[in-house]
């Protein structure tokens, strides 16, 4: 769960220069990156050739060289099995300064997502974490006296591990034991079962990595302290194709709901510089009404006031109009209430309630080079001047880390993210539930042959969780 990371270290992310990524950190985290930040792959998975702690280490001391931050992000907590000593050992050695964030272990936060309290009164007093790995030359795992143990990377050993622990005395073949798959994600699975049966279970045979073994009598309690799998979206992974600050309070309302919510943005915008530039004291003192059809035309055009020495005074006497109630909160971010909302949240909805106010009007439209013409075609057949400014352009960025799944529920608001979404993942648009905020992206998905459409009644958070329930997916 990405929203376990540290208050600290989601800030030193937020400084980086360079991101040494590894295979179990969630891609949502590098939302918190710079736009500039470098990004490099560094994970590790078994049976898949990847990089060695070798070049892991040599790709440490490169960047540290030449960058003044770089960030080794771990899954986790980076001491619990980490092998962060090997990689401290190695910037000490190259006179590298550094410093550790402690975070959340999926040793305790896989077990408590599946409700199974680590301690308990009359039933565990204490807990051990152990590594299921066997060196080369080692026959058997050293298993320490606990009330509670969890095992990390032990499921490949299962049956030795088994083995093992019922030639101990405190141990039997009723002891309960849990296999705990994907922990915090929307493909988490929990299998209860004892040492007597857990090597001919065929559904702990199924499971997919990374999985956590806990033994002990703390499991007998798991059901009245689970609480993740009551949730109402638990289950679903659900990806916000949206830069981090527009999507933070949808990505709170539905991780709160049980999802596992994925900060994806398939688009980069840019600030046309020249574009900008037309934005004067002189032409605004000739607009009647000024159309802001996003939160990002919105974000640009105040951006270009400020680029021209100009403020919000400018907009005295005009007209502010949104498309909905999204960018109309955006507007009071910069502290002006839009005069009319869209009742329909699209550019006809937004042109259909400006009818009446078009003849012989000057209208402002702020928005993207790739924005469609649909909004000034019709206020232009009302009687109405429109000069559309280009203040920003969208391209198509990929998404560090990320793939998609065959059964996410993928958020679109433009058919901008669409397209760039099609670029790398056309195959999975029949097997992934689109969600499309407005008629106007809704169309655009029909037109490209989405199988699973999703329309919320509105774009906003409320509706959209409303209409996935709906679909009882």
């Amino acid at each position: 769960d990405p929203s376990l990371i540290t208050v600290k270290g989601q800030w030193i992310l937020s400084q980086a220069d360079v991101v040494l990524v590894d295979h179990l950190v969630h891609p949502t985290l590098l939302s918190y990156c710079k736009d500039q930040a470098e990004i490099i792959y560094v994970g590790k998975q078994k049976g898949k050739h990847s990089i060695t702690q070798k070049a892991i280490n040599e790709k440490l001391v490169f960047y540290a060289k030449k960058h003044s931050m770089i960030v080794r992000l771990k899954g986790g907590d980076p001491f619990i099995f980490g092998r962060v000593g090997e990689e401290l050992n190695c910037l000490t050695q190259h006179s590298i300064p550094f410093e550790v964030i402690p975070g959340v272990s999926s040793a305790i936060a896989g077990p408590g997502y599946a409700g199974i309290p680590l301690t308990y009164r009359n039933l565990s007093r204490s807990v051990a974490f152990v590594t299921g790995t066997l060196k080369r030359d080692q026959a058997a795992i050293d298993i320490p006296a606990a009330d509670t143990l969890v095992f990390l990377m032990g499921f490949y050993h299962l049956t030795e591990l088994v083995k093992q622990l019922l030639q101990l005395s405190r141990f039997n073949s009723k002891t309960p034991i849990a296999a705990i798959s994907k922990a915090s994600t929307a493909d988490q699975q929990t299998i209860i079962s004892t040492l007597g049966t857990v090597c001919q279970n065929k559904a702990v045979q199924q499971l997919q990595t990374p999985v956590l073994l806990v033994v002990g009598s703390v499991i007998t309690v798991q059901n009245s302290c689970s609480f993740i799998e009551s949730l109402p979206l638990f289950g679903h992974r659900i990806i916000l194709c949206r830069p981090r600050h527009q999507s933070f309070d949808w990505y709170q309302k539905l991780q709160c709901l049980g999802a596992d919510v994925v900060i994806a943005p398939f688009i980069k915008t840019t600030f046309q510089t020249q574009q900008a530039k037309k934005l004067t004291q002189s032409f605004l003192s000739s607009v009647d009404i000024i159309c802001f059809t996003s939160s990002n035309a919105v974000d640009y055009f105040f951006q270009a006031l400020a680029a021209n020495g100009l403020d919000s005074r400018q907009l005295a006497h005009k007209t502010i109009a949104a498309i909905g109630d999204k960018t109309a909160t955006s507007l009071k971010g910069y502290s002006i209430i839009a005069d009319m909302i869209a009742q329909e949240p699209s550019q006809l909805g937004l042109a259909t309630t400006l009818s009446s106010n078009l003849n012989q009007s000057h209208i402002c439209y702020p928005t993207s080079t790739k924005a469609a013409t649909t909004l000034q075609d019709i206020c232009k057949q009302h009687g109405a001047k429109v000069t559309r400014l280009e203040l920003y352009d969208t391209s198509f960025v990929q998404p560090a880390t990320f793939t998609v799944q065959q059964s996410d529920i993928i958020i679109f608001s433009s058919p901008s993210i669409v397209d760039s979404f099609l670029n790398v993942y056309d195959h999975y648009k029949h097997t992934i539930y689109a969600v499309a905020l407005g008629s106007t992206t809704a169309n655009y998905l029909s037109q490209h042959s989405f199988s699973n459409i999703i329309i919320p009644d509105s774009p906003s958070i409320d509706s959209i969780v409303s209409a996935i329930m709906k679909q009882k997916l």
